[in-house]
């Protein structure tokens, strides 16, 4: 299907540029086909937003347990720490 655009004079210098003057269609015709497929996915990004709950999943309890054992592991070395001076 045939498509009438305007572009400025600059925009186009460039497109020949790069596609040069017998390829501007196709470098359009590919052109938008990447930005569609660019919106697409944005729609898709945009529509899924809050379709997974905020807490209640596996990985919430390991994260509680992760930051537990560095509590721990933070203790732990101020203990060693401390008895290290204490013997000094």
């Amino acid at each position: 299907m045939r498509l009438h655009i305007s572009l400025e004079n600059g925009l186009i210098a460039e497109l020949d540029r790069r596609a040069g003057p017998r390829g501007r269609s196709a470098f359009i015709a590919r052109t938008v086909a990447q930005a569609l497929e660019g919106e697409r996915r944005w729609d898709e990004i945009k529509a899924s937003l809050r379709s997974v709950e905020n807490s209640g999943h596996e990985w919430d309890l390991n994260r509680r347990l992760t930051g537990a054992a560095r509590r721990n592991e933070g203790l732990e070395a101020w203990r060693c720490h401390r008895h290290r001076s204490a013997a000094s």
